[in-house]
């Protein structure tokens, strides 16, 4: 089959994709791969490099529009496949315009950004999902609230297909070895004591600010919050953390399973998720974890928390801080999808609808 792939940027297909693609690979079909840095991936596909914006409404948008249009006027696919919201809003509705075509269309939601909670630019992308929904042959869904969602979200007689997420790589992500923590904190330049680890966006959607309060409001030197990525919000969050000692920003990491390794528990305030990778990589580390009360933590964990009370956002630190001094038995790594698993569910899936 003559497949066209997309989702928003080159750092997303690799760090999320490349299992599936392999897999459409071997079944030998033709995979034209479309996002922003395209032109930058390594594979057997036809890059297609589009302008995407993180902004909705920024020109750049238009015009990956028009290339889009364009290209599904001049040729036929038998199957596009979309992923995240920007590009399945701009590559479904583009291919809509350009006529459809007895095409199958399927979008998977990386966690719909609207719903409960959620800012208002995520709430307008409720009415971009509704816009394509006409052309959405099938919805692929990685959490319970956006399973319901979804049922709008699709042609009449459309189907809403569960997933168990994009999976993660189960032989990288493991629990420490005896002294390996150790060993990796010296290695790494962290300080001793009990360290927390948010690895995220440093964006408004994934909420750090909370936590930095909270980390604030507890004073305790022994607890250290360690930031793991970039983002627009760097300078306003470092600003934020100026004078505090346990708060380090570690930047983009490429590579977080040794960070896992070498700490003793993970946070996330996000505000929205689909099926996190840095929880379920944390859980897969043996790390107990403690999140937002958001759709896509509340598939994976108990213990959560609403990051707009403070108190309770502090009280379930502290609480992540003692359990990762008991002993415990480690969380459940067969409740968790590897990579490979993931792709063969989703590829299986993915062929049923033809």
């Amino acid at each position: 089959m003559n497949i066209f792939y997309t989702a928003s940027t080159a750092r997303h297909i690799r760090d999320f994709h490349t299992a599936i693609l392999d897999g459409l690979y071997k079944e030998g079909h033709s995979v034209t791969l479309a996002c922003r840095g395209a032109d930058g991936l390594d594979g057997p596909f036809e890059a297609m490099e589009l302008p995407y914006a993180k902004s909705f409404l920024s020109p750049r948008n238009l015009a990956a529009w028009l290339a889009l249009a364009k290209r599904f006027r001049r040729r036929r696919y038998d199957m596009v496949l979309t992923h995240t919201a920007l590009a399945g809003f701009l590559t479904r509705t583009a291919l809509a315009a350009a006529g459809k075509k007895g095409t199958v269309c399927v979008h998977t939601a990386h966690g719909y950004l609207f719903g409960k909670g959620a800012p208002a630019a995520g709430k307008l992308t409720y009415w971009f999902e509704r816009l394509s929904a006409p052309v959405t042959d099938a919805v692929f869904t990685m959490n319970a609230e956006d399973a319901v969602s979804a049922r709008k979200m699709v042609r009449k007689g459309g189907r809403v297909v569960p997933i168990p997420g994009m999976g993660i790589d189960l032989n990288r992500f493991r629990p420490a070895a005896p002294g390996e923590k150790e060993t990796l904190r010296a290695s790494l330049g962290l300080p001793g004591g009990t360290l927390l680890l948010y690895a995220a966006e440093l964006s408004k959607r994934k909420n750090h600010k909370p936590l930095l309060r909270a980390i604030r409001e507890i004073g305790r030197p022994d607890i250290t919050l360690l930031l793991a990525g970039d983002g627009k919000l760097k300078a306003k969050l470092e600003k934020m953390a100026r004078e505090m000692d346990n708060v380090l920003f570690l930047g983009y990491v490429q590579d977080t399973a040794p960070l896992l390794r070498a700490c003793d528990g993970a946070l996330s305030a996000s505000r929205s998720e689909g099926l996190p990778h840095n929880i379920m990589e944390a859980l897969a580390s043996g790390l107990p974890a403690a999140a937002s009360r958001v759709k896509g933590h509340t598939d994976l964990l108990e213990d959560l928390f609403d990051p707009q009370n403070p108190s309770e956002t502090a009280r379930a630190i502290e609480a992540l801080a003692a359990r990762s001094r008991q002993p415990r038995s480690l969380p459940g790594r067969k409740n968790l999808c590897g990579k490979e698993e993931a792709a063969a569910a989703f590829l299986q899936f993915l062929f049923s609808l033809t």
